[in-house]
């Protein structure tokens, strides 16, 4: 809930035409700018870890697969396209889950808005 005298955090209680109560805070209907409902979101860090792997190995995959293969006058060693493309897709798989962990679960919806 944010007031015109700053944030306020707090299970919700009550609500009049008049106040709005959440935790030990009970506000005037026309100090009240705007209130949000923080949940959880559908899935946990496991999900969007494994969600973002899956879609990392795919890209890496792909990137790995069209730079990988021998060529004429190469120098070291010969790499064939799936080998360089499933070393693209583990690096991206990697990638990936970590950046699926890191992002954030809760959700925040708006109930109210004074404007």
């Amino acid at each position: 809930m944010a007031l015109t005298t700053g944030p306020v955090s707090g299970l919700f209680k009550t609500c009049t035409p008049e106040t709005l109560t959440a935790g030990t805070v009970t506000a005037k209907k026309e100090d009240v700018l705007k209130v949000e409902r923080y949940g959880d979101g559908g899935w946990g860090r496991g999900k969007m870890a494994a969600a973002g792997a899956l879609i990392g190995f795919g890209g890496g995959f792909g990137i790995g697969a069209a730079l990988g293969g021998c060529h004429q006058n190469q120098l070291g060693p010969c790499l064939s396209r799936g080998e360089v493309g499933a070393l693209g897709g583990a690096l991206g798989a990697v990638i990936g889950a970590g950046i699926g962990a890191m992002i954030p679960r809760h959700s925040k919806e708006l109930i109210y808005s004074a404007k």
